[in-house]
Formats: C-alpha cells, structure tokens, sequence
C-alpha cells in the first residue's frame, strides 16, 4: 500500500468517495465537488492509499494561523482495521507540520464508539461535544 497526494484525475476517476465516504451512489457530483473545492485550497495536504485500488483518502486545510482541519477521512469497510486510517492521518500531520500548522481539529459522529479509540491513541483529545458530534485536537 501506498500513500501519495490526490491529483485533479484521482478526483475525476475513482468512485471511492462513494464507497468509502457516503454509501449514497446519489451524490457522487456533490462528493466531487466538495472534494476539489478541499483539493483546490490545500492541495498539499489531500492524500489517498491504494494498493491496486484505493482504499481511502485523507483531506485537510487551514482553517485559522497555524491551526489544520482535517477531514473528511474515510476508508472503504474491506481496508479497515488494517492500517489504512492510521497512515493516512500520519501522512496528513506531517504534511501539515511541513506547511507549519502547529495543531489540528477533526470531528467525529457522537455514536462513532471505534473513531473514539482510534483518535485518542493517536493523540487526539476531545475538547467540545455536541448532541450529535465530538470536536479533536491535537497538538501537532
């Protein structure tokens, strides 16, 4: 598996923002809208694994100073629990680190118990909740 930047014909070509992100085939122009628009802000810190398909993407962009919002990350549900997430996120801050963004924000869905694991031990603390949501930081 690899991990490397998106480019303009990964956004155009792969169908994983449907299968991994939002199951909903309805939406696939609007996925793909949404991710250029990420794309064409921070294309530096965009990234996907794949092997011979791709398995997951990582999107991410500076919200304020020296501070990066990463997401949305998502991971097809074959690739899970094998990696994938956790170098994609790696990938993600050291980029962000090389672009000197000091910390970074994710959110996650409240109901999401695996995500709670998976971003506590890399780092990531929750520091506000919502019903619905959980916002992360980390101090990168």
């Amino acid at each position: 598996m690899i991990i490397r930047n998106i480019t303009e014909r990964d956004i155009r070509r792969s169908n994983v923002w449907a299968e991994a992100w939002l199951p909903s085939k309805e939406n696939i122009k609007q996925q793909r809208r949404f991710i250029h628009f990420n794309f064409i802000q921070e294309p530096g810190l965009c990234f996907l694994a794949e092997s011979s398909k791709i398995l997951g993407f990582v999107l991410a962009r500076r919200i304020s100073g020296d501070m990066v919002y990463i997401g949305p990350m998502a991971v097809l549900p074959e690739a899970r629990s094998h990696g994938v997430g956790r170098k994609l996120l790696k990938r993600v801050e050291e980029a962000a680190r090389k672009k000197r963004y000091y910390s970074a924000l994710l959110n996650t869905d409240v109901k999401n118990k695996k995500l709670d694991k998976f971003y506590s031990s890399l780092g990531y603390e929750v520091i506000a909740r919502t019903p619905k949501k959980k916002l992360w930081y980390k101090e990168l």
